[in-house]
């Protein structure tokens, strides 16, 4: 018998990347398979099962942070979902920090439906520098 889906609270990736990239904060890809260009989009290679059998994938994308004196490095960690081929944020304690501390506007988030397991917070620190 299949696993029901779980219902995920999300917002989608491509505001928040022009977000961090109107402001130009230095990003760095955790994942060698995801470029500057294309890291709000599936990074799996759908010709190799092998390589991914669930309907999402998580990645690691990291930008450094110099405000007021502040210098710190957020995490954003990313669903990419094999059913449309997009990529979302989970919307969790990480992201609520840069909604709150006004590094990131508020985004509309919406509701997926994706097979578990799903971790539920990333699985890095962030941290100050």
């Amino acid at each position: 018998m299949p696993l029901q889906k779980e219902p995920l609270r999300c917002i989608p990736v491509l505001p928040i990347k022009n977000q961090i990239e109107q402001i130009g904060f230095d990003i760095k890809l955790g994942n060698i398979d995801i470029s500057p260009e294309t890291w709000n989009r599936y990074p799996c290679d759908l010709n190799n099962p092998m390589k991914c059998r669930r309907d999402h994938c998580k990645e690691n994308v990291s930008f450094f942070i110099n405000i007021n004196a502040r210098k710190c490095e957020k995490i954003l960690k990313l669903f990419f979902i094999r059913e449309n081929e997009s990529a979302y944020v989970q919307r969790n304690r990480q992201l609520r920090s840069l909604f709150e501390d006004e590094i990131l506007n508020p985004i509309p988030s919406v509701t997926i439906l994706l097979n578990p397991p799903i971790e539920s917070e990333p699985t890095k620190k962030v941290f100050m520098r």
